[in-house]
């Protein structure tokens, strides 16, 4: 996640003051359109993926990046909270996890953040995830 040194918009100042409303934030994602975006860019890019480090030039010159650096390729996805603003770390803790010790691949992260985005899987569940086969199935 891309720290900003922005000022606060009435709509931040409402989801910091009730987390938990109509936005998100407790049970549902703070902005699902942005986590919808991020799994689709991480699906189009599973050559891009690296583990280790944020980014790094490939030999071939293209610029190589890890679940959270993809953030950084979208754009307009500069918003200060994704999942929950009072446990925003942790969900950024469990992606690099997920990139760098769980060898999860950018695909299987993009199934992760779909369910969260879709509901299919709550916050505090999604933080409980440790292999992809441990995802709920869709409802679709």
């Amino acid at each position: 996640m891309i720290l900003q040194n922005r000022p606060l918009y009435q709509g931040d100042r409402d989801c910091l003051r009730y987390p938990g409303g109509l936005r998100g934030g407790l049970h549902t994602p703070v902005h699902p359109y942005v986590i919808r975006r991020w799994a689709r860019w991480l699906r189009t890019n599973p050559h891009r993926q690296v583990r280790g480090t944020f980014r790094k030039r490939a030999a071939n010159g293209s610029r190589q990046v890890c679940a959270i650096g993809a953030l950084e390729e979208i754009p307009g996805a500069d918003v200060a909270f994704l999942f929950s603003p009072t446990n925003e770390g942790k969900f950024i803790q469990h992606v690099v996890l997920m990139n760098d010790s769980l060898g999860w691949t950018f695909v299987e992260i993009a199934d992760w953040l779909d369910r969260i985005a879709d509901g299919h899987l709550g916050l505090r569940d999604a933080l409980e995830v440790r292999q992809p086969w441990d995802l709920p199935p869709t409802l679709h």
